[in-house]
């Protein structure tokens, strides 16, 4: 989960940093692209819900 504004001035996340997250398999959420990201975790089992389709 990457808390990060729209257009920010430091450009974060950098596109190396995302590409390095996806190859190990990461799956990335982005408040600035998915809106709030919920995570629920019951059980052991992890769920995350956006607030942006």
């Amino acid at each position: 989960m990457i808390q990060v504004g729209a257009d920010n001035s430091y450009g974060h996340p950098t596109p190396e940093t995302l590409d390095r997250l996806r190859r190990a398999g990461a799956k990335v959420f982005r408040n600035d692209e998915d809106g709030d990201v919920i995570v629920t975790i019951k059980d052991a089992e992890v769920k995350v819900a956006v607030t942006k389709p």
